[in-house]
């Protein structure tokens, strides 16, 4: 006779705002914290392409089940369409500019911007 163990995960779960579609996602630590950094557009009904989007910290906690809050947010012109890491920045595509921000001033989101250009 076989034997069946059935195990249950909590992931946590966070609604994003009407509207909004996640785009990308980079989850990362900080000191003991853990955080999950998410790239959001918003699309209207008349857009045919992306005006506005977001990128925002979650704070994961890991008590007896998973929570996430918003720990920072920062509105963007354009769609976030891609996050990485580097050198201990967190660093989002958004439409033709990339944008930097440090991973230690978490807290106090304010991306610094670069436009793309060809030279």
């Amino acid at each position: 006779m076989r034997s069946c163990l059935t195990v249950a995960i909590e992931v946590g779960h966070f609604n994003l705002e009407q509207g909004e579609e996640s785009t990308a996602l980079l989850p990362f630590t900080s000191g003991s914290a853990s955080y999950l950094c998410v790239a959001a557009v918003t699309l209207e009904d008349e857009d045919t392409e992306a005006s506005k989007g977001r990128v925002f910290v979650l704070t994961m906690s890991n008590a007896s089940h998973v929570s996430m809050s918003v720990v920072a947010s920062q509105d963007v012109k354009g769609c976030p369409y891609a996050l990485t890491s580097v050198n201990s920045m967190i660093v989002a595509a958004v439409n033709s500019a990339v944008m930097t921000q440090p991973i230690h001033c978490i807290n106090n989101l304010s991306f610094s911007c670069r436009s793309l250009s060809s030279t």
